[in-house]
Parts: structure tokens; C-alpha cells; sequence
């Protein structure tokens, strides 16, 4: 249950420099991308041309996270919590869906820098049951869901609140591949929901 506080809980900030190009700020926030995952099924990713006029345009997000991928969700008072994707179901109307298994984990004391990504951090996992989650990806209307208590995230280039943080990451890491300072990711993939 370490994972679903860390998903409302606090995380620390990383404003842009001005000037840099959105890879150049991604590096500057601690801001990466997930190791490359591998499509959950042979051709997942189809043309414009081979898409039903009624299935979402998926063309903006990123392949389905691989199971087995390791995330960091949040990071506070010295420590950091993780999330493991131990199933992923992904579905394609009326939005891009993933019905997610997720086992949590937290590492730490941190007396440095947080560790980006679960390579450089040793993991306490869970022996809980499984968090179900649904992430559904939207340029307009991104939500996460954890036992059924749905939340549409303002993503902005300001950034989410101090409560949605866990969640903007659970949500960049699963639609985009990437991890890092939500503001920034905001800005790099045109988000302003208020």
C-alpha cells in the first residue's frame, strides 16, 4: 500500500531553465525516458490509414510499457517509492486505455540526489497484493484510476499539485515512456488541462 500514498503524496521540484530545448531541459529536470518497451502485440502501432475513423489517435504516446518495467512515482523526505508494471491490458476505445497490476516498492534513505530510475535505487518490494490501476491517455482529458476512485489530472507546464504528482508520473511513464519533472513533460507534449 506504500505505492497508493505515494501516488497523492508530495515530490520535489525542478523548474525548466530558460532557453534549453526540450531534451536538453528533460536532462536538466532529471527528466528520462523509460527503457524502450516492447508492443504488448506484433504490428500495435497502426497508420492513420489502417485506424477505424471511430479508434483514438494513439500516434503521440508511446508503445505499451513492458512488463517487468520499473517506475519511480514520487520522492520525499529522503525516500522514494516505485511502482513494478506486472501486467499491462491495453485498450484502444474510446480512448487509449491500460488496465495496469502494479507492485509497489520504496527505497531509501536518500541522503544525496533521488535516483531516477529503479536501476540506481535498492527496492523494498511490497509482499502486498497487486494495486490495480487504469490509466487512460488523453492530450485533453489524462486520468488515472486506482480501485476505482478515478482522477483527471490538470497537467500543465506549471506543473500538477503536490497531490497528483505520483499520479502525472504513473501516467507520463505509462502514455509516454518518460520520467521526470511533470512541468516539463507538460511542456514537451503540449499538455494545459486546467
Amino acid at each position: 500500500m506504500a505505492i497508493v500514498a505515494a501516488m497523492t503524496g508530495c515530490g520535489d521540484r525542478v523548474s525548466e531553465p530558460d532557453g534549453l530545448s526540450a531534451k536538453s531541459a528533460r536532462a536538466a529536470a532529471g527528466t528520462t525516458r523509460a527503457p524502450a518497451a516492447t508492443p504488448i502485440a506484433a504490428g500495435e502501432a497502426a497508420s492513420a490509414v489502417e485506424r477505424p475513423s471511430d479508434a483514438p489517435d494513439v500516434s503521440e504516446f508511446a508503445p505499451a510499457p513492458a512488463v517487468g518495467q520499473v517506475s519511480r512515482a514520487n520522492c520525499r523526505m529522503g525516500g522514494c517509492w516505485w511502482y513494478r508494471y506486472l501486467s499491462v491490458q491495453r485498450e484502444a476505445v474510446p480512448s487509449l486505455r491500460y488496465r495496469l497490476a502494479l507492485q509497489g516498492g520504496e527505497s531509501g534513505p536518500h541522503p544525496g540526489d533521488y535516483p531516477l530510475d529503479g536501476a540506481d535505487a535498492v527496492i523494498r518490494w511490497d509482499a502486498a497484493p497487486p494495486i490495480e490501476a487504469i490509466v487512460d491517455c488523453s492530450l485533453q482529458a489524462p486520468r488515472v484510476s486506482f480501485g476505482g476512485n478515478a482522477s483527471r489530472l490538470a497537467l500543465n507546464p506549471r506543473g500538477v499539485s503536490g497531490v497528483e504528482q505520483g499520479m502525472a508520473s504513473l501516467y507520463f511513464a505509462t502514455c509516454h515512456g518518460e520520467s521526470g519533472d511533470d512541468a516539463v513533460l507538460a511542456r514537451e507534449y503540449g499538455y494545459d488541462v486546467k
